[in-house]
């Protein structure tokens, strides 16, 4: 294997290339690139990951290369290592497939430590990018701060809630970080020496270690990512996976609740109508809308929280997708007012008797959602009287300090920045995830709990919020009644 710095051309000769003409293609394009944008030779090396009996997988990698103009040095192949041919170490956890992958990664970066390579882009081949990719990659390369030591120009947020840091690019959060390995770029020693202690003494899936250390360096991403993964059997589980781009939903996509027979239902998936993967055999159920339904033993509010994390769940799916999806609920016993009030975005109930009846009922303002005034109380009260409120329904959230109690989002976001619009846009965001997560608690209350926020970070577009001072959860809640009433009387008014 030779080193490779700045050259357009694939030097190991023993990994299968693109042909002859797609070759020539891609070079009179690399040399444009060249000519255009200043970050043709950013990175020194530039590999895909590719089983030697998988062409078929690396043709079509070539021809999204050729198809989106791509911007920087044409990859080089790297033979990915089979994990179950070489065989596993007994103290891998996660099967063949995924320690394959994790020897592949680790080999390229123990080569680029070793010959002092100081930039790196690794992709997968089953990398598929935006029609705008060039256009959007630049755009991200001139904004993203110079300091980056990690890029994730594909990935999937993990357990963590990402750092904005200006319009379009996003700081990897802590928890799981951004994890998937499809489309990454390192810079540095330091990053890539650290990366490679993690790796060698990992023993599970590559990016699941990956994301949490990446997320301690100057790790960035665009927002939404801007390369994912193609659909196809997956090398690593088996499974076949649809396209996806892993980006998050933002909370106001539609539902379907669906009344059909299964034929119908069956035949609108080919037409983008998502109603989960894992299906009953015998019923076409979805296995976990089967599950939560027939579970007898479920409380109310404990149903309702598995629907609305199902709900999340395929939305997530139905995001990531490279063509148009939607949420669909096919089920008997779903009810379509519960669903309303678990969701912001709308719920639109179609019964059909065949595909073409669906399809024409389909709204076409389905998308824009139905808005709902979200009430907030700015609760500004000893730790003891939040302590008290909680138990009766006021959520100021989930992830929590356990030692002052105070919102660990909320903490992340006061400290990630001083820009007054972004500390706005970060606060009502984490509203709007208050807001779902409270549809679920019984006279739940929306609650940002912190004694000198200004109020006017919370209020937004159908966010009202009213300031809450009280020294006891009586008094509290004696307030927030009578300026919940007010907050709805303004806006019946508006």
């Amino acid at each position: 294997m030779q080193k490779r710095t700045n050259d357009a051309t694939v030097t190991n000769a023993a990994s299968p290339g693109p042909d002859r003409a797609m070759k020539e293609d891609l070079q009179r394009t690399a040399l444009s690139a060249t000519n255009c944008n200043n970050y043709f030779a950013l990175f020194q090396q530039v590999w895909v990951v590719n089983l030697r009996r998988r062409p078929d997988r690396l043709n079509r990698f070539w021809n999204e290369l050729r198809k989106v103009s791509w911007p920087f040095v044409l990859p080089a192949v790297f033979p990915a290592i089979e994990g179950d041919k070489v065989g596993v170490p007994k103290y891998w956890q996660t099967g063949g497939g995924s320690y394959g992958c994790f020897r592949s990664h680790m080999t390229i970066l123990e080569r680029a430590i070793q010959e002092d390579i100081e930039s790196l882009l690794v992709l997968e081949d089953d990398a598929i990018f935006g029609k705008t990719f060039s256009q959007d990659i630049a755009k991200f390369l001139r904004s993203v701060p110079d300091d980056w030591q990690c890029l994730m120009i594909g990935g999937q947020h993990i357990n963590s809630q990402p750092i904005q840091v200006a319009p379009g690019i996003v700081r990897a959060g802590n928890g799981g970080g951004i994890q998937r390995t499809h489309c990454y770029a390192l810079r540095g020693q330091e990053v890539m020496k650290a990366l490679y202690k993690v790796w060698a003494n990992a023993a599970v899936h590559c990016d699941w270690v990956m994301g949490p250390c990446m997320s301690k360096f100057r790790t960035y991403a665009p927002d939404p990512f801007l390369v994912g993964q193609a659909d196809g059997t997956s090398d690593i589980s088996g499974q076949v996976n649809p396209s996806k781009f892993w980006r998050p939903p933002v909370g106001t996509e539609p539902v379907i609740v669906l009344r059909s027979p299964r034929s119908v239902m069956e035949a609108l998936r080919d037409k983008g109508w998502h109603s989960g993967y894992s299906r009953d055999p015998a019923t076409g159920f979805d296995t976990g809308l089967r599950d939560i339904f027939r579970d007898s033993s479920l409380s109310l509010k404990d149903r309702n929280g598995r629907l609305k994390s199902w709900i999340e769940m395929i939305q997530w799916e139905v995001v990531s997708m490279v063509e148009t999806a939607y949420c669909t609920m096919w089920h008997p016993e779903i009810d379509v007012n519960t669903i309303r009030r678990l969701v912001r975005g709308n719920v639109v109930e179609i019964c059909a008797n065949s595909v073409d009846d669906a399809l024409a009922k389909l709204p076409g303002d389905i998308s824009i959602p139905n808005c709902t005034l979200i009430p907030v109380a700015l609760l500004r009260a000893p730790k003891c009287v939040m302590d008290e409120l909680r138990i009766k329904g006021w959520h100021n959230g989930h992830w929590r300090d356990p030692v002052s109690g105070q919102d660990n989002g909320l903490r992340q976001i006061l400290v990630s920045t001083s820009d007054e619009s972004l500390l706005r846009e970060g606060i009502q965001d984490l509203i709007r995830t208050l807001h779902d997560e409270t549809r679920v608690i019984v006279d739940g209350v929306v609650t940002i709990w912190h004694s000198d926020l200004d109020i006017e970070l919370l209020k937004g577009p159908y966010i009202q919020a009213a300031e809450i001072v009280a020294q006891s959860s009586d008094e509290a809640i004696a307030k927030w009644r009578t300026a919940h009433s007010s907050l709805n009387l303004e806006h019946q008014q508006t």
